[in-house]
């Protein structure tokens, strides 16, 4: 039968923590071990490199190959037509592309944002009243 734990008491074994969170030694131990507990930032892609990962998909070197044959028959017209979709295709691309990538990291920074901001609440409510308790075991329901 499954049984879930009382709330207002967190399940840590195994973790080397107790109900109360790490111990200064074990978390300085940790920080020296794994490092900071952030995320990995890397800088934007450039746009040369995001407009060329746009021509690493298989219908584009197909479209591609139909334009160089294209133009080895003569056929100009339909050589530059494809042409034109192949570079209209990689700059539609790349722009949508920059832009998700923008919007991800301004996600990123609202999160890390959101998350420094509830750490400093809660250690202003646990400096003054005490240990911060779960709503639920707060209110007598755990």
């Amino acid at each position: 039968m499954l049984q879930l734990g009382n709330a207002a008491e967190p399940d840590c074994e195994g973790t080397g923590a107790g109900a109360t969170g790490l111990t200064a030694d074990e978390a300085a131990r940790r920080l020296a071990i794994d490092g900071p507990n952030e995320l990995h930032r890397a800088g934007p892609k450039p746009r040369w490199r995001i407009l060329f990962q746009q021509m690493r998909g298989a219908m584009v070197w197909l479209l591609l190959i139909a334009c160089v044959i294209s133009a080895l028959l003569g056929e100009v017209t339909d050589a530059l037509a494809i042409g034109a979709i192949l570079v209209l295709n990689a700059v539609i691309g790349s722009f949508q592309e920059s832009r998700a990538e923008r919007a991800v990291r301004g996600d990123l920074l609202v999160l890390v944002s959101v998350a420094e901001i509830a750490k400093l609440v809660a250690r202003a409510m646990g400096r003054s009243r005490g240990a911060v308790a779960p709503p639920a075991a707060a209110e007598g329901r755990a």
